[in-house]
This record gives structure tokens, C-alpha cells and sequence, in this order.
């Protein structure tokens, strides 16, 4: 019965963090595009004009990782080691 916890426990990390990486992927996508104000279709930040349209577009400035991206990223590490250690310390309740 320790067995199936134990796996249970480990599908449900491997879960948490593979949602997690799919939501930040899919946030650092949609955060590359932005859209036009004449046409409203989507263009690359990084486009000087709009490919549907040809509407110059204004620059915009891009920053790498932010201090709130760092700060997200230690929460959510510590979310993940919190789990791990909760389903340790529940296997061992258990045994």
C-alpha cells in the first residue's frame, strides 16, 4: 500500500511541475506578440511594421527577466520542495 503512495506522490510532482512548465512557456508566448492597432493582428514584438497591414508599428522596449519573473520562480520552487516534502513525511506516517 506504501508502494502505490509513493507513486501516487511522484505522478502527482511530476503533474505539478510539468503544468508549471507548460503555463510559463505558453505566458512567455503570448508575452512575444503584442497586436496592431490598426488591423489588430498579431505581430512580433520585435517588428518594426505589421505584416497584415503595413502599419508602422511604435518601438517597443523588451527587458530579460524581471525581478517579479526571479521572485515567481523561488515560489514555485519552494511550492515544489514544500510538496516533496509533505509526501515524504506522509509515507512515513503511513509505514
Amino acid at each position: 500500500m506504501t508502494e502505490f503512495f509513493k507513486i501516487l506522490i511522484i505522478v502527482s510532482l511530476v503533474f505539478i511541475v510539468l503544468g508549471t512548465i507548460n503555463f510559463i512557456r505558453q505566458r512567455n508566448q503570448k508575452s512575444r506578440t503584442t497586436s496592431c492597432r490598426d488591423c489588430r493582428g498579431t505581430v512580433s514584438l520585435g517588428a518594426e511594421k505589421c505584416p497584415h497591414c503595413g502599419a508602422q508599428l511604435p518601438a517597443i522596449g523588451t527587458t530579460g527577466f524581471g525581478i517579479f519573473s526571479v521572485i515567481k520562480g523561488i515560489l514555485i520552487l519552494i511550492a515544489i520542495a514544500s510538496f516533496l516534502v509533505a509526501g515524504v513525511a506522509l509515507v512515513s506516517i503511513i509505514k
